[in-house]
């Protein structure tokens, strides 16, 4: 990510490329929400996070493969970058610029609130399990 570069290949986009429809790209995004160690802004107008915000679903999802869609929503676009290194105050900055929407990715996902990672309970395995070494 280096936004003051202008639009940059993505690695979907590479990939899709080298592997063609056995690959396909997909950007998972969000419009709000406390990460629990940071609480980003809403995104800014400019990015296609804030578009797909503006369905106030809980989660959904679109496919730049159909025609339509591709129609609709392909052209220059910006999409916020929220990674581990991520602070609030850098969010103008933060973002992935490309020439295509649709070059670069075939699906967008967002979900509407974002919320704090939560570690999974993992169970034992049985006496049945461990004796086998099979699980669930």
């Amino acid at each position: 990510m280096v936004p003051e570069r202008g639009p940059q290949a993505t690695v979907g986009s590479l990939l899709r490329e080298g592997h063609g429809g056995r690959y396909v790209s997909v950007a998972i995004g969000f419009h709000h929400g406390d990460l629990g160690i940071a609480v980003p802004p809403e995104p800014a107008a400019g990015l296609v996070d804030a578009r797909l915000g503006r369905a106030d679903l809980p989660a959904h999802w679109l496919d730049l493969r159909d025609e339509d869609t591709r129609r609709r929503w392909d052209g220059p676009a910006k999409a916020r970058v929220i990674s581990g290194v991520y602070t609030p105050a850098r969010d103008a900055a933060e973002h992935l610029a490309v020439a295509s929407l649709a070059d670069a990715f075939d699906v967008l996902i967002q979900v509407r609130q974002a919320s704090p990672v939560r570690r999974l309970q993992v169970s034992a395995p049985s006496e049945a399990e461990a004796a086998t070494g099979r699980t669930g």
